[in-house]
């Protein structure tokens, strides 16, 4: 049994003692209670604040309240080589998406749009915060001591906290500022008294006799090809008070979170990638999962939640376009510090418009807005309209990053729309096919301006009944062009006639002679009025 000196002893008393008084003016801030989150009955709702077990303070507590045979390994050292702050808990006060975005560049900082000591009632649904400059967003985190946070983002420590039994994959048990290791069977007996004096000691917070890792499947019942996918791509978070571990669904939907626990945690994912995020009716979709010590699986079927399942239909879609394979096209802007994350709103309502892309209106202070509507449209028809304004963002995109022969304003915001929507239309008809086998593209409308031109451009089908611009006498006389052709000729272009011009002039083709009636078949009700 070996204790501190009468001087060690003394000092480690004069410590406790200004923590104590710091740790009070840290917290001499509004009480955040459920009151300051929205109370619609589909969000989150916090109950009372919690004592946090794992602030520095309280875990010198702790420790002072083992029995002093536990501490042997610490012989003559003072308490703060012992325990001290290895994370900070944070609150970020935001004025702008951009900077929510630049934050979320740091993949090592996990944001949370509630307190992190609280207790949870109930996730709901979750909720995105509007960003004004009148009205900031709060978002929480912790973050290693030795963090360097942005300086030209507002930010206030909230508490230092000592984290001893994190279990990240890769880390080792943790040792002290002067080397010495701790032991694994000394971090729990230290987390159970910390967890027992600040009353939070609960039957979700007792550890289990085996360690385990948050893991599960996320799965997409396809009532169009009537089977069950994997619904990769997704992002889930297991979290236990400020310890955080990720997992990302791969093909088969199965995902396994890179750290284990000894106690219950919290699962919660959003159909949210750093590139994009799909939101339902002004709402984050979000799904959780409270206190639990084994996987967690979930599954979006139509039958049973049909907006989650459109929700679900528009994140596939939008992986397909920014991860997959797409044949060489231009993928939507990257999000980074010259453009914002996309939105694509699932709207549950009927609308005779389909859904639109707009990278210049601005709803709920968030740019570059998809709207999707009419949930009840078959999957792949669903998938489909979400690859078309996905196209629209991509060729934006592609236009706003040219120089020289492209100009933002004339070759997109102003272009024919004749141009715009075929484009389009032959990109969701290229994708949503590769998903879909047996997809025909969008309706054949002679005359309007969403054609199937670049379907007729790179098949050989004589569909007459859709995608083929010539009567069905004529026949598909135009084929063998490549898409990553056709949006090149995009470029410096703002009309049907000069897009044409531009991939019959700049592209050999043993069947370009015919481009000529091929465009003009989509302008008129029959080949023989173009004569």
């Amino acid at each position: 049994m070996v204790f501190f000196s009468q001087i060690a002893s003394g000092v480690k008393y004069l410590i406790i003692f200004l923590l104590s008084i710091f740790y009070s003016v840290l917290h001499d801030i509004p009480d955040q209670s459920a009151d300051t989150l929205p109370q619609d009955g589909r969000t989150l709702v916090l109950g009372k604040r919690l004592e946090n077990p794992y602030s520095v303070e309280n875990m010198i507590k702790a420790y002072d309240s083992m029995p002093e045979s536990s501490k042997v390994i610490f012989e003559n050292h003072l308490i703060d080589d012992i325990i001290y702050a290895t994370h900070h808990y944070v609150k970020f006060t935001l004025k702008s998406e951009e900077e929510l975005m630049k934050l979320k560049m740091d993949s090592t900082i996990i944001l949370f749009y509630y307190p992190l000591d609280y207790e949870i009632v109930s996730y709901g649904e979750g909720y995105y915060q509007n960003i004004y400059a009148d009205q900031p967003a709060y978002y929480y985190a912790s973050v290693e001591a030795n963090k360097i946070l942005p300086d030209d983002i507002e930010w206030e420590l909230l508490e230092y906290l000592f984290i001893p039994d994190d279990y990240s994959d890769g880390k080792s048990i943790m040792s002290t500022r002067i080397g010495v290791i701790m032991s694994e069977h000394f971090i729990e007996l230290l987390v159970d008294k910390s967890l027992e004096l600040t009353g939070n000691l609960e039957s979700k917070e007792v550890r289990g006799v085996y360690p385990w890792r948050p893991a599960g499947k996320i799965l997409y019942e396809d009532d169009k090809l009537s089977k069950t996918l994997g619904l990769d791509g997704v992002k889930v978070r297991a979290t236990r008070w400020f310890t955080s571990y990720i997992g990302l669904s791969d093909i088969s939907g199965n995902y396994r979170c890179n750290g284990i626990f000894k106690r219950a945690a919290n699962y919660s994912f959003n159909l949210e990638r750093y590139e994009f995020c799909v939101k339902g009716d002004g709402l984050y979709t979000e799904f959780n999962a409270l206190d639990r010590m084994e996987n967690w699986d979930y599954s979006f079927s139509r039958s049973e939640n049909e907006a989650e399942f459109f929700a679900a239909t528009i994140f596939r879609a939008a992986c397909h376009y920014f991860y997959k394979n797409i044949g060489n096209l231009h993928r939507p802007s990257t999000n980074g510090l010259e453009s914002v994350q996309i939105k694509l709103v699932a709207i549950n309502d009927v609308n005779d418009e389909q859904g639109y892309f707009s990278p210049s209106i601005r709803f709920w202070g968030l740019s570059n807005q998809i709207v999707i509507y009419n949930p009840y449209n078959p999957t792949d028809d669903i998938y489909a309209i979400a690859i078309h304004e996905l196209s629209h963002a991509a060729h934006w995109g592609m236009i706003t990053k040219m120089s020289g022969a492209a100009n933002i304003n004339r070759d997109f915001q102003y272009a024919e729309e004749k141009m715009i929507e075929s484009w389009a239309r032959g990109v969701q008809y290229f994708l949503t096919k590769m998903v879909y086998p047996d997809y025909r593209g969008g309706p054949k409308i002679i005359g309007d301006t969403y054609t199937n031109v670049v379907i007729d451009l790179i098949d050989t089908e004589a569909d007459s009944e859709n995608n083929n611009g010539l009567s069905s006498k004529e026949g598909d006389d135009v084929s063998g062009y490549r898409m990553d052709q056709i949006e090149a000729a995009l470029i410096g272009n703002s009309t049907w006639e000069g897009w044409k011009e531009t991939i019959k002039n700049r592209y050999s083709n043993a069947t370009r002679n015919n481009i000529d009636r091929l465009f003009a078949s989509w302008e008129y009700q029959s080949i023989e009025q173009w004569k």
